[in-house]
């Protein structure tokens, strides 16, 4: 039976590649751990064997500790029939002697059944502790460069975060609706990313989010919805960086994006100060993210359940200072504190919330397990502000405009269509090399996160 089933396999797997059609092999569980697949359209069928994820984890000094949590969750998750994902981890100069051990006899990817061979993850190590913002977030963005962008696409981990079990069935799940569904084409062109985790504070880690809720008007069902609203996925502008996919179009347009906003800073002779817009809690890249997402009106999809449960949660009882990443930019000076809209993420513990086990994704989604269109949950501004999508367009637009005059050099006004269209310096199509003056720039927009 067994070479007979062996057989036939390979007839199948000639035959389709021949006739470039997919081959979705399942599990003999799939009856119950994979039904979320029978809400899928051909087009995400069409791309579940194209689709690629890398793992990437970045760790702070101070941070090694935390990372051997993280990646046993990883290695004890389910990733049902699909290839697991790659797994590059960016050490510290200085990592614990547990942590070195550990990683030693860490196999990744894990086998399954005793027929895949084992091999080890990438490791790097960052051999600079004085690293600036800028250098700190070049070198991450260069640990992964998808190799076809429409199909690949990164995970990004911060080692504090532990995962689900489930956690690669949702991003699988939520990656082929959004992405490669009839439906999907249509509407995602402004999404960049999926977040695993609800976040606890705004990006300045002012004050505590509370997630929107669904209200009626939001909602196509004939159940009655709980007096205050229910609990439903959300668009944010603001990104993530404890546990996100990026899509790998948008990791390259980040890629160029850092790189010119690097030229700025070297061929300016008075660049622009600005309000920094995220905590030092975040990683330096993220203060460029979110400059890339308020510019362009990229958004990210939280998850939120009424369960309470997450596909990976943060444990921040450990948290260290990242001092030796968070640099003032290599031609600036460091912002003024007054500057810097934070309070001390040790004077609040975010919350926790509960991984999700046990039970089965269908079980876990609202709408009898399907995801729900992006057109119809509630989407958030960067300060946190429901507002149109319509409206959204309209700030990015009015962002991406004074960006170009006070941070690209440009010298005049267009439509911002692409990255490109930010920077007029050395050159550069978007505009000309004519750097306004101080004195007459209007500044960058900035409203107070967490505004009601």
């Amino acid at each position: 039976m067994e070479e007979e089933e062996a057989f036939f396999a390979r007839a199948i797997h000639t035959k389709a590649q021949a006739l470039r059609l997919s081959v979705l092999e399942l599990p003999g569980d799939a009856v119950r751990d994979l039904m979320w697949m029978t809400r899928l359209d051909c087009g995400s069928l069409k791309a579940w064997n194209k689709i690629n994820v890398e793992i990437v984890v970045q760790v702070s000094p101070g941070e090694s500790g935390s990372l051997i949590r993280l990646l046993k969750s990883l290695k004890n998750a389910d990733y049902f029939s699909s290839p697991p994902p790659g797994l590059t981890v960016e050490l510290p100069p200085s990592v614990d002697e547990p942590t070195l051990h550990f990683l030693e006899d860490f196999a990744w990817p894990p086998s399954r059944s005793g027929n895949q061979q084992s091999g080890r993850p990438k490791l790097r190590r960052h051999m600079k502790r004085d690293a600036t913002a800028v250098e700190s977030s070049l070198h991450f963005l260069e640990s992964f460069f998808p190799a076809n962008p429409s199909t690949s696409h990164v995970l990004i981990l911060s080692p504090q975060v532990e995962l689900s079990p489930l956690f690669y069935h949702y991003i699988k799940y939520a990656l082929l609706e959004y992405k490669y569904s009839l439906y999907g084409f249509q509407v995602s062109s402004k999404l960049a990313g999926i977040a695993l985790n609800l976040p606890s504070t705004y990006m300045n880690a002012s004050l505590s989010f509370d997630p929107p809720l669904a209200q009626p008007h939001d909602r196509d069902l004939s159940d009655p919805v709980p007096e205050g609203g229910q609990a439903t996925p959300f668009l944010w502008q603001a990104p993530d960086s404890d546990a996100a996919l990026y899509f790998g179009e948008k990791w390259i347009e980040f890629q160029d994006f850092l790189a010119s906003r690097l030229d700025t800073l070297r061929e300016s002779p008075r660049p622009h100060k600005r309000p920094k817009a995220t905590s030092p809690k975040y990683p330096p890249w993220m203060e460029y993210l979110s400059e890339l997402s308020c510019a362009m009106g990229y958004v990210m999809l939280y998850p939120n359940w009424e369960s309470g449960g997450s596909f990976a949660t943060a444990h921040y009882e450990l948290t260290p200072q990242k001092a030796d990443f968070t640099g003032a930019d290599s031609a600036t000076d460091i912002e003024d504190e007054r500057n810097v809209l934070i309070t001390q993420p040790s004077m609040r513990l975010p919350r926790e919330p509960p991984l999700i086990s046990g039970t089965t994704l269908v079980r876990i989604l609202p709408l009898d397990g399907d995801l729900p269109e992006l057109s119809v949950v509630p989407l958030l501004s960067f300060d946190g502000r429901p507002v149109s999508r319509s409206a959204m367009d309209i700030e990015a637009a009015e962002y991406a405009a004074v960006f170009r005059r006070e941070i690209g050099g440009c010298g005049f006004d267009i439509e911002v269509r692409n990255v490109g269209d930010l920077f007029c310096l050395g050159g550069r199509s978007g505009g000309d090399s004519t750097l306004e003056s101080d004195t007459d720039a209007t500044p960058i927009p900035t409203t107070e996160l967490g505004a009601q």
